[in-house]
């Protein structure tokens, strides 16, 4: 069973908040998300409590492995790709916990951080 369009439109509009003239481009008076910068620290949390509870499975299991990682004072962890991934052979390459912080913090990201999504 489909959803009709008004039914599509209804559900996107509730959705997201907006009202109909801002998804239709009427109006410039559009919501600007409030973005709380939480600077990176080697063993303090990427993300607070209340975020932790909204994460997804394994964007929170890999939250709870950093906490562990980085109480023993560990800033970086290796990752192995396989010729499979790339075509161009085996190798590893580092990635800095820091560089994980701007996912959870939805910053920049770099691209080590896109390769280890690839994987």
């Amino acid at each position: 069973m489909t959803k009709e369009p008004d039914q599509q439109a209804a559900e996107f509009l509730r959705e997201t908040g907006l009202t109909l003239e801002q998804a239709q481009g009427i109006t410039d008076n559009l919501p600007i998300a409030k973005v709380v910068a939480i600077p990176y620290k080697l063993g303090q949390p990427f993300v607070t409590e209340e975020e932790e509870m909204n994460l997804g499975t394994q964007m929170y299991n890999l939250h709870k492995w950093y906490m562990r990682m980085s109480s023993d004072e560990t800033n970086m962890f290796g990752v192995k790709y396989r010729d499979h991934n790339f075509f161009r052979g085996e190798d590893d390459f580092w990635v800095d916990f820091e560089l994980l912080h701007h996912i959870y913090r939805r910053q920049a990201l770099d691209i080590s951080i896109i390769t280890v999504w690839a994987l």
